[in-house]
């Protein structure tokens, strides 16, 4: 076996540049590529035959960033235009992302903005992939969400005795997405008694203040959020 250096190599007919020391087995006729191995190219006569397309790098797909359609507000819901990637058929994977960080679930063309969304960094993420080309990523430009107009900030003068209020508005946002209702609707204390298990997960909750007000309250899923202090807990239990 000797080491020889080879500029160019022919395969099925076709000259194609190259640049590799090759390992060459003593008496085989150098010229025509027939086998890979060791992360290297082998040359000789009775070696499986390989491509030119083999020994190259995956090839790059053709990839559009994509776009973000809709109002970035709270309770609005966002759609992606992936746009024409190539070349044929492309299989394309959706990612939303909040600041950046990826929301969980939210793998659709269509996103409905939440309470955890406000003030914060929406963008959309799209990834190609097809058999024999490298995968890719695009994200879009990012959108700002605003709260819903009119959506209070903090809580009004006199509550009516039938209403009950949380301070933190992803705490507010979670139970009313618990009720069917828009983030800021107001939570009537018959609805807030009806509730006895409440999942707030990734909604970047702060505070769990005034949580007691839902009294029929079991079981209290929090995970992923920014509460420093368990104060306001009074009954059930948290996870």
């Amino acid at each position: 076996m000797k080491n020889v250096h080879v500029h160019r190599l022919v395969s099925a007919g076709l000259a194609v540049p190259l640049a590799l020391a090759l390992a060459v087995p003593s008496g085989a006729a150098p010229g025509r590529v027939l086998g890979a191995q060791g992360g290297g190219v082998v040359v000789g006569d009775d070696a499986a035959g390989v491509s030119a397309a083999q020994v190259a790098s995956k090839k790059k797909l053709k990839a559009v960033r994509p776009k973000i359609k809709g109002k970035a507000v709270a309770g609005s819901r966002l759609t992606v235009t992936t746009g024409k990637w190539g070349p044929g058929k492309v299989t394309l994977k959706i990612q939303w992302l909040r600041n950046g960080k990826a929301i969980k679930k939210a793998t659709k063309k269509n996103y409905t903005l939440v309470g955890a969304d406000v003030g914060k960094k929406v963008s959309v993420k799209v990834t190609g992939s097809k058999k024999g080309f490298a995968k890719r990523s695009k994200t879009s430009k990012a959108v700002s969400v605003k709260p819903k107009a009119g959506a209070p900030t903090s809580p009004p003068t006199k509550l009516p005795p039938a209403v009950v209020w949380f301070p933190d508005p992803d705490l507010r946002a979670c139970v009313n997405h618990k009720l069917g209702q828009a983030p800021d609707a107001a939570i009537l204390a018959d609805q807030a008694v009806g509730i006895t298990g409440l999942d707030c997960s990734d909604r970047a909750i702060v505070s769990l203040a005034d949580i007691g007000l839902l009294t029929g309250l079991k079981s209290l899923v929090a995970s992923n959020n920014k509460i420093a202090t368990l104060v306001g807990i009074v009954t059930g239990r948290v996870v």
